[in-house]
């Protein structure tokens, strides 16, 4: 064999192997080290993927569909020394800003990334940031007790707030710009205005209990107030008078949240309940239980329909507001508690944070996770949606921001909102699409409408593949090898299995059916001929491909593939 002929075929193996290598590492949850290898896969083909082995371009198309991982336009915003605690997008999306333990915030732009100003405290960690309605200013707050606005374009500093005792933990902007409300450890909230830093109004319950969380209400006329001391109020923004008191929590109150109309107010507490309440009133409207923990944080969806809530229990629950009835729980998307919601603009989506890294982004109305965002590696305090909802940032223990842009096309068929699909083919005409899921059922679905067409089967199915030719579905149980009619489901051959075959695989030609095990893989004939003798993965691929052997078979596909 010429040294050009070998070459290109030793590279064609190598691409084989990452591929096959890439699609085994997707059930023992190595993702990452699995992408790197089906990238590594098919970059020797990079200009025509047509010419790159299948089982490169399937070992990419699996470890980009598993768990459905998003892979594209990440944009990590480093710098910070120490954790961040939140993450704000300006309204008009082009800025972001965080704020950190480290004692600064940064505003960063949300295009490409890049940092466009440092602004530095006094002194002490800072726990939030917010921005203007108009983006023009940029309030930050934390432990020394400082409330600072800075001028966005400037990065000048435009005004302080003194008046707090402690820590403040918590800023927000009225909607329209002029006045700034913050949350203290001192036991009271406060309202200033928001151009010059003049205190108007001090909010203080009685008890003196921390206050932890605050919020405008959407027109501006009231204030709503909570924390450690499991009671919530609402004052008049204008006056500072207080209008309602809140009690029946038993526990400190995390988060609260007004209504799109303003009509309501939701609170999530540590007594594992959250509760809506009449704003005009101050009576409780609903109790939503159910958390097996503390109830971190809670959000309305944009038009007020749903109310979602998440806890140290993992699981996100999703309720009808009004009467608090549980609408369906978000669950399986985290190991850990979870942090932070938010909802997009448009309600299509949820996403959730965790204390363990992981980022969930659900679909409300099903409660199918669609996506998985990978890439902090501990707890994400803080995550914010652009204003247009094609991206969403994150905040880091790790110390740094992210955007991930969701703007992406996803098939039509749907497992359904409670099973993952774990393994899929396409017909070569893109018209069906099979799917394996998490409880081994086969099932063929249209790719248009995403109806289910027909089951393969009644489950156990370990693998599937597709034939060449688009005309039968390949399926492996315990049992056997079951070549079906792609359109009737009807049963073509049922080949007996050797133990240890996990997965099924069709030759180009479609002539052959390969099974791969641990150590070897069997080769069938697509018609009705028994197996042939097993070989071991690098025989495979030297057969497949057409390569002179180089070593010695050892038949043990582990070391086969490291080896290569």
């Amino acid at each position: 064999m010429a040294l050009a002929d070998q070459l290109a075929a030793q590279t064609r193996l190598l691409s084989a192997q990452r591929g096959l290598r890439a699609t085994m590492l997707i059930p023992d949850a190595r993702e990452a080290e699995a992408l790197i290898l089906a990238i590594q896969a098919v970059d020797a083909y990079a200009e025509d993927w047509a010419d790159a082995p299948r089982e490169a371009l399937e070992g990419l198309e699996q470890v980009l569909a598993h768990d459905t991982v998003l892979v594209t336009d990440e944009r990590v915003l480093a710098g910070h020394q120490g954790y961040l605690t939140e993450v704000e997008v300006s309204r008009d999306g082009t800025r972001l800003a965080t704020s950190s333990l480290d004692g600064t915030a940064r505003i960063w732009d949300a295009a490409s990334g890049r940092l466009v100003a440092t602004l530095a405290g006094d002194s002490g960690a800072l726990f939030d940031v917010g921005f203007a309605p108009d983006g023009s200013r940029l309030a930050t707050v934390g432990g020394d007790g400082g409330v600072r606005i800075w001028d966005t374009a400037t990065s000048a500093a435009l005004a302080r707030c003194d008046g707090h005792t402690g820590s403040v933990v918590q800023v927000a902007f009225s909607p329209d710009g002029t006045r700034l409300v913050t949350a203290g450890s001192d036991g009271s909230a406060r309202i200033w205005d928001a151009t010059s830093g003049e205190p108007r109004h001090i909010l203080r319950g009685p008890g003196g209990a921390a206050v932890q969380t605050v919020a405008f209400a959407p027109d501006g006329s009231r204030v709503a107030s909570a924390g450690a001391g499991a009671t919530a109020w609402i004052w008049d923004a204008t006056t500072g008078a207080r209008l309602a008191t809140l009690a029946g929590h038993t526990g400190t109150i995390h988060e609260l949240a007004f209504s799109p109309d303003g009509s309501r107010l939701a609170t999530a507490s540590a007594d594992r309940s959250a509760r809506t309440w009449s704003v005009a009133t101050g009576e409780l409207v609903a109790v939503l239980e159910g958390h097996g923990g503390s109830v971190k944080a809670v959000a309305y969806a944009p038009d007020g329909s749903q109310l979602t809530t998440v806890g140290h229990d993992a699981v996100a629950r999703v309720h009808e507001p009004e009467t608090g009835v549980l609408l369906r729980e978000l669950r399986g998307g985290h190991s850990a508690g979870i942090a932070a919601l938010a909802y997009r603009p448009d309600g299509a989506r949820v996403v959730t944070t965790s204390y363990e890294g992981s980022i969930a982004v659900w679909d409300p109305a099903t409660g199918e996770r669609v996506e998985r965002l990978v890439g902090h590696p501990s707890d994400v305090w803080g995550v914010e949606f652009s204003p247009d909802g094609r991206h969403v940032a994150t905040a880091g223990v790790d110390g740094t921001a992210r955007i991930w842009d969701l703007d992406y096309t996803k098939v039509a068929a749907r497992e359904g909102p409670e099973r993952d699909v774990r393994f899929f083919a396409f017909t070569p005409d893109h018209a069906r699409i099979v799917t394996l899921d998490e409880l081994d059922r086969a099932r063929v679905w249209d790719v248009a409408s995403g109806e289910l067409l027909m089951p393969l089967g009644d489950g156990g199915a370990r693998g599937l593949a597709v034939s060449p030719d688009g005309r039968h579905v390949a399926t492996i149980d315990e049992h056997a090898l079951r070549i079906r009619d792609i359109h009737t489901g009807e049963a073509a051959a049922a080949l007996p299995v050797p133990d240890g075959a996990v997965s099924v695989y069709y030759a180009p030609d479609g002539a052959r059916i390969y099974s791969r095990g641990a150590d070897a893989i069997w080769i069938f004939d697509a018609a009705t001929a028994p197996r042939c003798s097993a070989v071991s993965v690098r025989r495979f691929l030297e057969l497949e491909h057409g390569l002179e052997r180089t070593f010695e078979d050892t038949g043990d596909a582990e070391r086969d593939l490291e080896r290569g």
